[in-house]
């Protein structure tokens, strides 16, 4: 079976075949979409290789959407950051739809991807079959309309963090994925990342001494 996972965060492993192997799958008849949703530093699958615990796995058998068995990606939000993790799903297939209220940051998208068309408004994104994924990289308060609106429109989505204003809109989310049975995934590498945890552990234990200057770096820009 041809596993495809979507690798948001590459993590420094021993072993570099595995890690290639756990991106790319192995070929055969059907396509089998795979999520792992992970916590650091806890029961990794193989000493010394993998420092993440799977808590919870779920796959659906597809056929292949396109002619080359290559998923199609759409993009909701064309800004920097939606680009940067936009460039990263496509990697595993196309993109063949951009959409952003910006005309600047639609266009910017269009010359990166000219093959994909053009929206403003992401409802018509949803009605396109040729879309399998849809990568949400659009304004916080955005984020769960956009989601829902593509699992129940069939698609599978990445959605960028942080994920819902409140806690209220995360669980329609949760409920939109279980009744849709649709692949949702949201990005966490702050949180999951163990270079990041290493880096807490450093600073909680004082071992860097006294934090004395915080830099925050805002989300988009300004």
């Amino acid at each position: 079976m041809d596993f495809l996972v979507f690798c948001m965060t590459f993590r420094k492993t021993e072993n570099k075949d595995a890690k290639r192997a756990a991106c790319k799958g192995e070929r055969a008849a059907h396509s089998v979409k795979t999520l792992a949703i992970a916590t650091p530093l806890s029961s990794p699958f193989r000493k010394g290789t993998n420092p993440y615990r799977v808590i919870r796995c779920q796959t659906a058998v597809t056929a292949p959407k396109m002619a080359n068995d290559r998923i199609g990606v759409a993009l909701a939000g064309c800004g920097g950051r939606g680009r940067g993790v936009g460039n990263a799903v496509a990697y595993y297939g196309e993109m063949v739809a951009v959409c952003d209220v910006d005309d600047a940051q639609l266009e910017i998208a269009k010359t990166k991807w000219p093959r994909a068309k053009a929206f403003k408004d992401f409802r018509k994104v949803m009605d396109l079959k040729e879309v399998d994924v849809v990568v949400c990289g659009t304004v916080d308060h955005w984020h769960t309309l956009v989601s829902i609106a593509a699992m129940r429109a069939g698609k599978d989505v990445y959605c960028e963090k942080p994920l819902t204003i409140t806690i209220d809109e995360g669980k329609h989310i949760v409920k939109a994925e279980k009744e849709t049975g649709r692949i949702f995934q949201t990005g966490t590498q702050q949180r999951s990342d163990a270079r990041f945890r290493l880096a807490c552990e450093l600073a909680r234990n004082n071992v860097i001494g006294p934090l004395r200057i915080v830099r925050p770096v805002p989300p988009c820009q300004v």
